[in-house]
């Protein structure tokens, strides 16, 4: 669905049956039929208003965990309320490995917001899907109608703060679900032996 099907058939009815008063955190799930993460392994991708985390904040996450993908962003609500309902579905899976593309900046952002010894408590641990040179986008080519790359963000949710732009919310969230898409997908290409190895491999 693109982006702006994504605002008309869901973000903009939910907006008015509401009067604009929506919900601190907003949550969006889909189920992804045609993969399965084994238990153990779940893909993680951060949006951010920046790269550092010590002045910049988390936007929104998404996750995904067997067959289950979903997004949650901030609305009406703080970081903090962010970061907690994070350290909560996180909590669910304790003992996992987290696959991000580019892991050390999820990692970084992780200790700073969630606490490194959260992450220790909970056995997690951040691995790299990045195995080759190139960009996410270029390396699993499938757009999922997503028209934004991550270098938007920022200025999306600035509109969303300035304009409360529900057309930017739903940018974000369509974007954060592309890409935690096309990171599962990546996720079973090198499982299933793309690029010279499996991912439990390298």
């Amino acid at each position: 669905m693109h982006v702006f099907e994504f605002y008309r058939q869901e973000l903009y009815p939910l907006a008015q049956e509401a009067k604009r008063n929506l919900p601190g955190l907003l949550r969006v799930e889909r189920e992804v039929r045609a993969l399965s993460l084994p238990q153990g392994h779940i893909i993680l991708d951060l949006e951010t208003t920046g790269l550092e985390p010590e002045v910049d904040e988390i936007v929104s996450y998404g996750i995904v965990a067997g067959s289950r993908a979903w997004v949650v962003i901030r609305l009406n609500a703080q970081e903090e309320d962010l970061i907690e309902e994070l350290k909560r579905d996180l909590e669910e899976f304790k003992g996992s490995t987290i696959w991000a593309f580019y892991s050390e900046f999820e990692w970084k952002w992780l200790v700073e917001k969630v606490g490194g010894e959260f992450l220790q408590e909970n056995g997690l641990r951040v691995d790299d899907l990045k195995q080759m040179r190139g960009r996410l986008t270029e390396i699993v080519p499938y757009d999922f109608g997503d028209p934004f790359d991550g270098s938007r963000i920022p200025g999306l949710w600035r509109n969303w703060q300035d304009r409360a732009s529900l057309g930017s919310i739903a940018g974000i969230i369509h974007h954060n679900m592309a890409d935690i898409l096309r990171e599962a997908f990546l996720w079973a290409l090198l499982e299933n032996g793309a690029f010279g190895g499996r991912v439990n491999e390298v």
